[in-house]
């Protein structure tokens, strides 16, 4: 008797590996047709805040079309820029009104990551993993030190140590 669950394991893997294949495909003619774009319009000025909203709106339409979870490289990109220089951008201009929207934006796509990984149309692990390193969140509060220039405290003369080690000294002793 043939197992039939080994007969469908071939069938399954050329099904899946197929399926792969054509979702990466879509997924570079997306970037191919977005490369593009930018080439031709060129990196948008972040100054602009009018058409940085534009260009995420843009890209966000793009990847509910195509079923993608959205990223903050995926907008760079969009933008004309790396995610390095949109994060130095925010983190210079830290009232500009581009900065307000992209600090919102993150967040937005933070949340659609997480129900992505949640609802488990992606990897938990992968979302958490992008989250922590992308998203600064953590599985903890992570304290950092404070830099000090008296790390032991304030410094005291040894007659103020001695005084206040005389006053905190109790003498329990009867023969006192």
């Amino acid at each position: 008797m043939m197992n039939i669950a080994s007969e469908k394991q071939p069938i399954y893997k050329a099904e899946s590996d197929k399926l792969r294949a054509e979702a990466v495909g879509r997924d570079l003619e997306g970037k191919i047709l977005l490369l593009q774009d930018v080439e031709s319009r060129g990196r948008v000025d972040m100054r602009d805040t009018d058409a940085v909203k534009e260009t995420a709106a843009e890209y966000m339409e793009r990847c509910r079309a195509g079923g993608l979870v959205p990223t903050v490289m995926g907008l760079s990109a969009s933008l004309g820029v790396s995610r390095q220089w949109l994060n130095r951008f925010c983190s210079e201009n830290p009232g500009h009104p581009t900065t307000q929207f992209i600090e919102v934006v993150k967040e937005v796509f933070a949340d659609c990551l997480t129900q992505a990984g949640l609802g488990r149309y992606i990897s938990e692990s992968l979302s958490i993993f992008i989250l922590k390193n992308t998203a600064s969140m953590a599985d903890k509060v992570e304290l950092e030190a404070v830099a000090s220039n008296t790390p032991l405290g304030e410094s005291v003369t040894q007659q103020q140590l001695e005084e206040r080690i005389a006053g905190s000294v109790v003498v329990d002793d009867d023969d006192y």
